[in-house]
């Protein structure tokens, strides 16, 4: 390949931003902790301990619910 042929994959690598990579990287590390914590969890609590986490979890989750509910009825969302 000579120096001015440009090929799809220069090109393509040519169009990843810090931002992407950054955000490829976050998204991989949250990903990877979202499938490895439970496990975890579960094997230091015991069931017991998962089941404590998922009600707080769940509170938690409808409490957010009911906090942009407004917003979302409106179509007004304020940030």
């Amino acid at each position: 390949m000579s120096s001015t042929d440009t090929g799809a994959g220069t090109a393509a690598a040519q169009k990843l931003t810090f931002a992407t990579m950054t955000a490829m990287v976050v998204g991989s590390m949250v990903g990877a902790g979202v499938f490895s914590l439970p496990r975890r969890f579960a094997q230091e609590t015991g069931i017991a301990g998962a089941l404590v986490a998922w009600v707080i979890a769940g509170a938690g989750m409808l409490m957010l619910a009911c906090v942009f509910r407004p917003w979302l009825a409106t179509g007004r969302i304020a940030i």
